[in-house]
């Protein structure tokens, strides 16, 4: 089996779709245009690696949606614990429609309170800078399919516990292998 990035990265913006791009009346800060839609993504090197901000940006902009505008806290092998600081700053810093979180695999019990812990801890400044959380499920490396299941599993419960978006990247991901 092999992966493919071109194939990836289209299903990926299909997914991110599902995000809405509607303006919304709510004061912005002067890095982002009075009446945009504003996109925090949180995560490592699957949200920053892959571009997923830009390819948000650019699946609005085909869909003929200007207004769409995002900002990262990103860096490698961060959990979202990692990010506490940066992210809260971010967070504080402007008001946003959507904060996009990612961590590693989180397949592993103790990964899966993990991801649903720090999720938690988000989710009150999330809502408070307008926001709805977006749980954005990653994807196990094509030796590690075994792990899928819990992935899934991990994400879908983070989404739950903080009543927001599960958006199912691995899914895609995972469909792509059966086109290798």
């Amino acid at each position: 089996m092999r992966y493919r990035p071109r194939r990836f990265s289209l299903l990926a913006l299909m997914l991110f779709a599902a995000i809405p791009c509607a303006s919304s009346s709510t004061p912005t800060a002067s890095d982002f245009p009075e009446g945009s839609t504003r996109v925090l993504f949180i995560g490592n090197s699957p949200t920053y690696v892959n571009g997923l901000p830009a390819m948000r940006i650019a699946l609005a902009r085909l869909g003929g949606d200007q207004s769409v505008n995002a900002a990262t806290v990103a860096f490698p092998d961060f959990a979202l614990e990692d990010h506490w600081g940066n992210a809260r700053r971010a967070l504080a810093a402007h008001n946003w429609e959507f904060v996009v979180m990612q961590q590693g695999l989180s397949a592993l019990p103790e990964s899966q309170v993990n991801l649903r812990t720090w999720s938690v801890q988000f989710a009150p400044l999330i809502r408070a800078a307008g926001a709805t959380p977006v749980m954005y499920m990653v994807w196990p490396m094509a030796s590690r399919t075994f792990d899928f299941p819990g992935v899934l599993q991990s994400y879908r419960n983070a989404a739950s516990a903080v009543n927001g978006i599960f958006a199912p990247a691995g899914d895609g991901w995972t469909a792509s292998l059966g086109d290798a």
